[in-house]
């Protein structure tokens, strides 16, 4: 089971689809001081959430853990991963599972 401490909740009117690849939205985006980062679950599995500068740098990992089937929610900050604030700016949100990902693009506005 995913960590409490690491899923925001769980969106229950989430449209996303469950087949195929993860589909990943990110609301609000642009955002400040928080976003929340939506992905659909096909099956259950191990899921990984990650956040990346434009340069492909690997600013944190929010989740790295099993989840099961169906719609999910992880909270990013604007923190990496040694708790210090970063910098305005365009990131990308990627979701793994499985063998595939999906990125989205978010803007953290100052």
């Amino acid at each position: 089971p995913l960590p409490t401490d690491a899923l925001s909740g769980v969106a229950e009117d989430s449209p996303l689809p469950m087949a195929g690849s993860p589909v990943v939205t990110a609301h609000p985006n642009p955002f400040n001081p928080a976003c929340e980062i939506r992905f659909s679950m096909p099956e259950d599995g191990r899921v990984s959430v990650q956040i990346f500068d434009v340069q492909g740098r690997l600013v944190s990992t929010l989740l790295n853990a099993y989840a099961s089937v169906g719609p999910h929610v992880v909270r990013w900050d604007g923190q990496d991963t040694e708790g210090h604030s970063t910098a305005t700016g365009m990131y990308l949100a990627r979701v793994a599972v499985g063998g595939q990902s999906t990125s989205v693009k978010i803007t953290l506005a100052k």
